[in-house]
């Protein structure tokens, strides 16, 4: 990528943030169009905005800095623009964001933040925006250091924060996918019921599937709960 992102990616980043959130949130209570006269909706939108504008003035930070300082590692060992190049790096972010999830629970200082999160009783679309501004800000500060490093291009750090986006939206909503669909899928992404049984008061469940994007990293390091289909109290143990 030889300039800065802005017009283009704006327009389809905006297009797919914006839609996905009315989508989900319109499917979520079953096509009533009133919810856009409630307070939480019109939050969402404003957080929609913030995440959109952020997520675009970080990538052209990773720009700038692969452009005028270093490459970081993947661009030394993979061809640009390369489909391997974007695999490894989209990947790599999805596990990176999962040791992230995972260390917010173990670790005492982190999880008084995070917490914040795992407070809330009743699970929405809009409870993934729920987060304690420290754990936000954290967040970016390693962000802003480990990913330069890594070399995860500034466009695929844009996709990969789009998906991410939507799947998040899509694993607190009380969306419910049919039980076929949500078993094959669930070996793959994080699908509501997964994310759901992570916000159980039962230590067993919510110290288990931080999966994000995809569900397979806890297959591979055992945090995958077992689901023994029974209702889910929510909020903290």
């Amino acid at each position: 990528m030889s300039q800065l992102i802005l017009p283009n990616w704006l327009l389809w980043q905006g297009a797919v943030l914006i839609g996905s959130y009315l989508l989900l949130s319109f499917f979520e209570a079953k096509w009533k169009f009133n919810i856009v006269l409630r307070k939480p909706f019109f939050m969402g939108l404003v957080t929609i905005a913030f995440t959109w504008v952020s997520g675009i003035v970080f990538a052209n930070y990773l720009w700038l800095v692969q452009q005028h300082l270093f490459n970081g590692f993947l661009v030394k060992f993979l061809a640009n623009g390369s489909p391997l190049l974007f695999i490894v790096s989209f990947l790599l972010l999805d596990i990176i964001m999962y040791a992230w999830h995972r260390l917010n629970h173990n670790n005492t200082y982190l999880w008084q933040h995070h917490a914040k999160h795992h407070a809330i009783t009743s699970l929405s679309i809009n409870a993934a925006f729920d987060f304690h501004p420290k754990e936000l800000l954290i967040s970016t500060f390693w962000k802003i250091i480990l990913l330069p490093i890594i070399g995860i291009p500034a466009s695929i750090y844009l996709t990969y924060n789009t998906v991410f986006f939507f799947i998040i939206l899509l694993h607190h909503s009380t969306i419910q996918l049919p039980k076929n669909w949500e078993k094959i899928l669930a070996y793959i992404i994080t699908t509501p019921r997964l994310h759901h049984l992570h916000h159980s008061k039962k230590i067993s469940e919510s110290n288990a599937n931080f999966g994000s994007c995809f569900s397979i990293w806890d297959t591979i390091f055992a945090t995958k709960a077992k689901d023994l289909q029974q209702p889910i109290n929510y909020g903290l143990h």
